[in-house]
């Protein structure tokens, strides 16, 4: 008899693209490593009413962007056990009456193995189980440096997290050790790749004797990019800035607009699907510190400028990259220019080493574990 292959379903949810890029990276991985194997990955919000996906969805967005303050609120609020209990009803109640397109593409696809990027599939998957007598495992994959209250479930196989402190504060939160993995963040294979940096120099025209800055937006372009930008044209030093837009077409066309003076030479880039080219050709990122963007910059050993960090979530990322001599945090333009003129701390080689152990990738590592 012939053995089938296992079948493995990545699950995200797009609010924010962390979530979704880290599972994509999960799928590249694993169809580059495992040809054979059955995976696939969807969007939850791709198979829930519209209703549900407005509510989740763009009140994300509005509250990121808008009304950073109340997101704030909300994360730390229910990052303890009374309010995320409180949560989680409501999350099981609103799954209830808005999944059903969700449950059904579960039940057809028959995965052996579900991997979550984002915890509301899990609280929708659970009541599945209970209705349908599923026995599916199921792992979650932690795409900041932190974890919050609400990615704790019962039931979870594993727990992929980026950090020896995570898992420390997850097992003090009562997961056993042997359910917690530390991994790292899963990003795309090719930014494991090697590469000449003097070509992509040369293909992109970036000059080897100038600083050259990478201004990241943030893939939905979250970041105040414009005023970065004009801060930058204040430099004293000769500078080739590369800003790179995102999906945000609007922003994309103001940062065309601007006029910077000679001794600054400014690229505005659209989305992309080659961010590890022009990170590797830049000597300095500017960016939003979101898990996976500040993983790609350990990989590529480039110093951050961490700016704009979402509360919550994303100033854990900045105290990482803190701690451990990644980069800095630009809380003002002149806290820009100031680390432009001073420099950065060099990034220490321990961390590279501790996401390189064994030579597996973290989407490996997840993969490798899954597959046992």
């Amino acid at each position: 008899m012939v053995k089938r292959n296992k079948k493995i379903l990545i699950i995200s949810v797009s609010t924010g693209s962390g979530h979704v890029r880290a599972a994509n990276s999960i799928l590249k991985t694993a169809r580059e490593k495992h040809p054979h194997l059955h995976i696939d990955h969807i969007d939850m919000m791709d198979y829930v009413s519209k209703t549900m996906r407005k509510t989740i969805v763009e009140s994300y967005n509005l509250m990121v962007k808008q009304l950073p303050e109340l997101w704030s609120f909300f994360y730390k609020k229910t990052d303890g056990h009374k309010f995320s209990t409180h949560v989680r009803r409501l999350s099981k109640l609103f799954n209830r009456v808005n999944t059903g397109h969700f449950f059904e593409y579960i039940k057809n696809y028959k995965p052996d193995y579900i991997i979550v990027t984002h915890f509301l599939p899990i609280y929708a998957i659970s009541q599945m189980k209970k209705k349908y007598g599923i026995t599916v495992p199921i792992s979650i994959v932690i795409t900041d440096y932190h974890n919050h209250d609400l990615q704790i479930a019962p039931n979870i196989s594993r727990y992929f997290v980026a950090s020896k402190k995570m898992l420390q504060k997850l097992n003090l939160q009562g997961v056993p050790k042997k359910n917690i993995i530390v991994s790292g963040i899963p990003i795309d294979p090719v930014f494991y790749k090697p590469k000449s940096i003097s070509r992509l120099k040369k293909i992109y025209n970036a000059p080897k004797n100038i600083t050259n800055i990478l201004v990241l937006s943030g893939g939905q372009g979250f970041a105040d990019t414009n005023k970065i930008i004009t801060t930058l044209f204040k430099s004293k030093n000769k500078l080739n800035i590369i800003a790179i837009a995102g999906n945000n077409i609007k922003l994309q066309q103001q940062l065309q607009r601007l006029k910077p003076p000679k001794k600054i030479d400014l690229k505005v880039i659209g989305w992309t699907d080659k961010i590890d080219d022009y990170m590797r050709i830049s000597d300095i990122v500017i960016t939003k510190p979101g898990g996976l963007t500040t993983t790609e910059c350990i990989i590529l050993k480039k110093p951050i400028i961490a700016i704009s960090p979402i509360p919550g979530q994303e100033e854990y990322n900045a105290e990482y990259i803190l701690e451990n001599r990644l980069g800095v945090i630009a809380r003002t333009p002149e806290d820009l220019l100031y680390y432009l003129y001073k420099g950065i701390p060099s990034q220490p080689n321990h961390i590279y080493k501790k996401l390189k152990k064994g030579n597996f990738t973290a989407a490996e590592k997840i993969l490798n574990e899954v597959l046992k």
